[in-house]
């Protein structure tokens, strides 16, 4: 099944704890909150604000420790390193990576639930951020991972919007994450129906 996520803005944003919920209750699968100049106060602060219901749908990217004991759905690393390892999620959450080289779908995905292979559009929120391989390149990459690594779950990331969504899909990526189409758009809620809708 395709599943849609979201990552959050990256600083304060207005009214986003409505936003989750609304998008959730829309068919968000799961939300990605991605602080990174908020320090881990704050990040709490703001997760406890939520109701705990809520909080088993967030995937905290940032330290695995602060995910701990605030009932979170998971954990996300950008960078995990070489040798480092595997971070510990909360509770019976998962672990999710970023990863930005196609080539390492083949052998850096192991023990990990999910990776996000970014960019594969050009990006909405990084002007002159693209893509820096072909469609058959990936398309190529993907197939070899899935045979590979079934268990792990690739989500295309950049550039993802109701006009691309559907390619994601077609090239064989378990879902897509959206960032740059709900954040600066007037209307995120808009934003996200139309993504939704283009994948019936």
């Amino acid at each position: 099944m395709f599943e849609v996520r979201a990552v959050s803005p990256p600083d304060a944003f207005p009214g986003e704890l409505e936003w989750i919920s609304l998008l959730l209750d829309a068919g968000l699968a799961r939300y990605h909150l991605r602080k990174p100049e908020w320090t881990p106060e704050r990040i709490e602060a703001f997760l406890l604000a939520l109701p705990e219901s809520r909080r088993r749908q967030l995937v905290l990217h940032g330290p695995p420790s602060l995910a701990q004991g605030l009932g979170l759905g998971g954990v996300h690393v950008k960078d995990p390193g070489a040798g480092v390892s595997l971070p510990v999620p909360p509770g019976d959450g998962f672990r999710s990576r970023s990863m930005h080289c196609i080539e390492d779908l083949n052998t850096e995905v192991a023990g990990w639930d999910a990776v996000f292979l970014s960019p594969i559009f050009p990006s909405l929120s990084k002007p002159g951020y693209g893509p820096s391989w072909t469609e058959a390149e990936l398309r190529t990459c993907l197939k070899d991972a899935k045979a590979g690594s079934a268990d792990c779950k690739i989500y295309a990331l950049g550039g993802v919007d109701a006009d691309t969504v559907v390619r994601c899909r077609e090239w064989g990526f378990d879902g897509a994450v959206l960032h740059g189409t709900l954040w600066h758009s007037r209307a995120p809620g808009a934003a996200f129906a139309e993504v939704m809708e283009v994948l019936k």
